[in-house]
């Protein structure tokens, strides 16, 4: 099974995640009416290629194309709720994945009365987790308008390093975008994070424990979602990784925070579904 499959067969609709102050969860028809708000706000539009939304079929059709996308494992989009009150404040997905399934981009919206709360770096950083840990992705990119300084604030919170930057002509908008692009690598994610310890779940299931040098990523059941050595803070030897009901998915070896050697997945009745075989990140053989 390639990434494009593991999405539309698990990760449709997106999984739940819940930090402390949002819950990012699938996109519904329920939410039409604040996505059409958000997408008739100019405000949301600035800094990028598209236009307002001019009535709510519009959206309706929007939503459409990113949910028929999303089921098939082209993306995956989360809305970006407020626990607090239940309101819709905005949305984030991971697309664009390379053919290797190594690295995606991020895409992210805000309404602009949530701006300034820290709500886009609290969602993005729990995105980074989902797409280093339950994904294996080994970087994500993002691209922002030059001169998009408050974009640009939270990609450096979040660690995203700046790379380079390209000319994108307009097709919804008729000018040309100066972009930068910046990228977040696994291997640095996890160690700036000491090997990914985390803290609990609001169950008070931890999330996360190192011990002896061994990292395990569990399920808010208790059940391990992922288990393998540490080197310097990054994954390094053999992991395994586990489905929500504790049946094997996949296992495979890192080095230096690269996925390296054999990686084998596995169906739910636990026949193996593909065997690769990387070199530092890099596939040499697959069957």
């Amino acid at each position: 099974m390639d990434l494009r499959q593991h999405i539309a067969e698990h990760c449709f609709p997106a999984p739940d995640i819940r930090t402390e102050r949002l819950h990012l969860r699938g996109l519904t028809r329920a939410d039409l009416p604040a996505l059409y708000g958000m997408r008739s706000d100019p405000r949301m539009v600035d800094h990028t290629d598209q236009t307002v939304d001019a009535s709510i079929s519009d959206t309706e059709a929007y939503l459409d194309r990113m949910l028929a996308g999303h089921a098939g494992g082209k993306w995956i989009v989360w809305g970006i709720e407020s626990i607090a009150d239940g309101r819709l404040l905005g949305s984030a997905s991971l697309w664009n994945f390379n053919a290797e399934g190594t690295c995606a981009e991020f895409g992210y919206g805000l309404i602009p009365d949530a701006w300034g709360r820290g709500y886009m770096q609290e969602a993005l950083s729990a995105l980074l987790g989902f797409a280093f840990v339950d994904l294996a992705l080994e970087a994500v990119e993002a691209y922002t308008e030059s001169g998009h300084e408050r974009s640009i604030r939270l990609l450096t919170k979040l660690g995203f390093q700046r790379t380079g930057s390209i000319d994108e002509p307009g097709s919804a908008v008729p000018r040309v975008f100066a972009m930068d692009v910046f990228r977040a690598s696994a291997a640095a994610w996890k160690k700036a994070r000491g090997g990914m310890k985390g803290g609990t779940y609001k169950n008070g299931q931890i999330v996360s424990r190192l011990k002896d040098g061994v990292f395990t990523y569990f399920f808010q059941t208790g059940i391990v979602k992922a288990s393998g050595p540490l080197k310097d803070g990054v994954m390094d030897g053999e992991w395994i990784f586990n489905r929500d009901d504790g049946r094997l998915w996949q296992t495979g070896g890192f080095r230096e925070g690269q996925k390296d050697g054999a990686w084998i997945r596995y169906d739910r009745e636990g026949n193996v579904e593909y065997d690769e075989t990387f070199v530092l990140g890099k596939i040499v053989k697959k069957r």
